[in-house]
C-alpha cells in the first residue's frame, strides 16, 4: 500500500526525488527510510516475487487536484521536514540535535 504522491513516473526520476526527502526529511544526503518498488520478477532474473500487488491510497487527493485554489496543497511530498524545522533557529533535520526522530 502507497499514498499516490510517492509515485514517481521513472527510475531516472529518482535521481531528483530520492535525495529530496533525505534531505528535506533528515538533513542527509541519502537516507534509508525509502523502498524501491520495481515489479515482480523479470524471465532473465533468478530472485524476486513472480506477482506484485500495488494498493494506491489516493485518500481523495484527486479531488483537491482538480480545485485550484486547494492544488498547492499537493506539492508536499511528504518527507516529514516539518516535524524537524526549529522555528527558533531554522535548523533543518533531526540531526542537528543530535537524534533522527522528533522527541514530543
Amino acid at each position: 500500500m502507497v499514498g499516490i504522491e510517492k509515485i514517481i513516473p521513472s527510475m531516472t526520476d529518482l535521481d531528483l526525488f530520492w535525495p529530496l526527502l533525505a534531505t528535506h526529511g533528515t538533513g542527509q544526503n541519502l537516507t534509508v527510510y525509502n523502498t524501491l518498488l520495481s515489479g515482480p520478477r523479470k524471465e532473465d532474473e533468478s530472485d524476486g516475487p513472480e506477482e506484485m500487488y500495488v494498493v494506491l491510497l489516493d485518500n481523495g487527493r484527486t479531488n483537491v487536484l482538480q480545485k485550484k485554489e486547494q492544488r498547492q496543497g499537493l506539492y508536499c511530498i511528504r518527507c516529514g521536514a516539518c516535524l524537524n524545522v526549529c522555528p527558533i533557529y531554522q535548523n533543518i533535520g533531526g540531526h542537528t540535535y543530535e537524534t533522527t526522530y522528533q522527541v514530543l
